[in-house]
């Protein structure tokens, strides 16, 4: 029984992260990264490109990779945080730049998507005609010809 005990003291001790974080500087970091200004304006822009691709192409990769790159992040765990530490400033702030962000993000994947199935249509309508010239006429001038 001794050397159970022993053994769960050892793992406790190894498993232990308490002394290697630092929850004032994580929760400035936090803090810090729920405004939406400089980089991440960019970076949500690219992302939000990167979406619409994926959404029209039908990848689940690239969707998921733009998730991935987006900085909506920032203020979700702000609003997270907010809640843990019972912060109603904290949680303000973290909702009103969430909302300015996803409501462009919304608002430009549409767009994206309306544009994208713009294009489609002139690339269907341009397949139409080119199997039209190729396929259809030719074969209603030989039915004319043989008669």
């Amino acid at each position: 029984m001794q050397i159970v005990q022993e053994l769960i003291k050892n793992i406790k001790n190894i498993a232990d992260i308490r002394e290697f974080i630092d929850t004032e500087k994580a929760a400035e970091n936090i803090r810090s990264n729920i405004f939406f200004r400089g980089p991440n304006v960019w970076i949500l822009v690219c992302a939000i490109i990167l979406a619409s691709v994926g959404l029209n192409v039908n990848s689940t990769a690239v969707i998921i990779g733009a998730m991935l790159v987006s900085p909506l992040m920032g203020p979700i765990i702000g609003v997270g945080l907010g809640l843990g530490i019972d912060d109603t400033e904290l949680i303000k702030s973290a909702l009103k730049n969430l909302l300015i962000m996803v409501i462009p993000t919304i608002d430009n994947k549409v767009g994206m998507g309306e544009y994208m199935k713009i294009t489609h249509l002139i690339e269907d309508i341009l397949f139409i005609n080119i199997k039209l010239y190729i396929y259809i006429l030719p074969q209603k001038y030989q039915k004319v010809s043989k008669n």
